[in-house]
């Protein structure tokens, strides 16, 4: 009985090692890059907004100390 299931799951692991591994190399590393990309246009929209926030702030304190 041992033997017979050891049989088969070798004939399972024979199968299972014949079948060609999927070739998603390429799409791996795009799916990467959009995302770092992504990322990136994320943080600089948010530092732009951060920056052009803090000007008008500063450029307002400065008009109301020139009162």
């Amino acid at each position: 009985m041992k033997i017979t299931i050891i049989i088969h799951l070798f004939i399972f692991f024979l199968d299972v090692t014949d079948k060609p591994l999927p070739q998603g190399g390429l799409r791996g590393i795009l799916g990467i890059l959009g995302a770092v990309i992504a990322a990136l246009s994320i943080i600089g929209g948010a530092v732009t907004v951060f920056i052009i926030y803090r000007r008008q702030k500063k450029n307002r304190s400065d008009t109301e100390n020139d009162l």
